[in-house]
């Protein structure tokens, strides 16, 4: 597997317990979160080594909250904003958390006016406008930090090439590769002068096939292999009798296809089973867009179910084992 190393950049302080969500996020995913906890922001060389960092990493994630952080001598700008503009200036994938201003307000409640910026408000503000004039998402606590950060990978993942950091021992022979690459590279334009011929023979056939329907940039097919190569532990409380452990996200998907259409929660109390389905299977659907998280009204807790897009994925997945049983039976009877 590819990991990303992806920086973290944010104000210290009042931030410590979002930022230990987020990089519990970016290593459960498999990535390598990177930051400069270690490092004083007071000087040119330690900008200088922020950058190179910045520079080195695939992602950056930006933690916004009420500080706008200490200010850099020669800009008269915070740190955090320098490390925000430098990520968009050398293209990076650039994301972005903010707090929003209830979780703001009860922070303030809690841990006192520290958490404001009120020296250099001005400049706090206009860091605001630029961030959420970009890709952006919101939270409330540091479960929503670790949601946003699953969503926020699988999208850029989906997006962008990165580069990555592999194994040295899994690096290939650069030159077979070549070979096989242009071999590939032929053959995939002979296919598609063939599929484009097919289409025109078929042209005016109003028949839509099931590799046609798209999920996210993703085939049926793309996205059902996805799941089932992506595994889950199950907790031993939860294993019945002789139950395997793990279990790939696609039979789980379907498995517990009406928990997830109804929706699970992360109330105080549900049944652990329903906790398990919420972190582990719900926030994995949810960076797919099979499934969504909302806030309900009134109450402190979310929900997580699936969405059209993942109601239609159950139905063609069902479809598909329809289809399977159909030809096995066809085929019993043959023989």
């Amino acid at each position: 597997m590819k990991k990303l190393q992806v920086f973290i950049s944010s104000t210290y302080l009042d931030l410590r317990v979002e930022r230990q969500a987020a990089v519990q996020a970016i290593l459960t995913a498999g990535h390598m979160p990177a930051g400069m906890e270690l490092f004083t922001a007071n000087d040119q060389s330690q900008l200088e080594t922020i950058y190179r960092w910045i520079d080195e990493s695939d992602i950056f994630i930006l933690i916004l909250g009420g500080r706008y952080g200490s200010i850099e001598n020669n800009s008269r700008k915070s740190y955090t904003h320098l490390e925000y503009e430098y990520a968009l200036s050398r293209q990076k994938a650039v994301f972005a958390i903010v707090m929003q201003k209830e979780a703001l307000a009860a922070k303030v409640k809690d841990q006192g006016p520290d958490v404001l910026e009120l020296a250099n408000r001005s400049g706090w503000e206009d860091f605001c406008a630029l961030v959420l004039s970009k890709m952006c998402g919101f939270f409330s606590d540091v479960k929503d930090i670790q949601i946003e950060i699953h969503k926020a990978l699988a999208k850029l993942q989906r997006e962008r090439m990165f580069t990555g950091w592999v194994s040295g021992a899994s690096v290939p022979n650069t030159e077979q590769l070549a070979s096989e690459l242009t071999r590939l590279s032929i053959e995939n334009a002979s296919l598609r002068q063939r599929i484009q011929e097919l289409e025109k023979e078929n042209q005016g056939v109003e028949k839509k096939r099931e590799f046609e329907v798209t999920f996210g940039g993703l085939t049926f097919e793309e996205l059902a292999k996805i799941l089932e190569n992506e595994k889950i532990e199950i907790p031993a409380a939860l294993l019945i009798d002789n139950g395997r452990s793990p279990v790939d996200l696609l039979d789980l998907f379907f498995a517990n296809k009406a928990s997830l259409t109804s929706g699970v929660t992360n109330r105080v109390g549900v049944e652990s089973a329903e906790t398990f389905l919420f972190h582990q299977v719900g926030s994995r659907l949810i960076a797919y867009g099979l499934a969504e998280n909302e806030k309900v009204a009134g109450v402190i807790w979310h929900r997580i179910r699936t969405t059209k897009l993942g109601n239609l994925f159950l139905t063609q997945m069902a479809h598909r084992l329809q289809r399977v049983e159909k030809v096995g039976s066809r085929k019993g009877s043959a023989s």
